[in-house]
């Protein structure tokens, strides 16, 4: 379970990215909702790391999975 607002901002990411994938082969018109939830989710994520030497290693290695 993640501890720390970066993990827990990581964990999110990787959930909305999953939520957009999974919208993407259920539908025929693109999910523009989840890819919004997503981007939003990134942004968060990224202005919570901005300052550090290391990014979070689950978001983007299982976002190439």
């Amino acid at each position: 379970m993640p501890t720390s607002a970066k993990d827990r901002s990581a964990a999110v990411v990787l959930q909305r990215w999953l939520d957009f994938q999974n919208a993407l082969s259920g539908e025929r018109k693109y999910p523009v909702q989840q890819f919004k939830s997503f981007v939003e989710a990134a942004r968060r994520y990224i202005e919570l790391s901005k300052g550090d030497p290391l990014i979070h290693r689950m978001s983007p290695r299982q976002l190439m999975d």
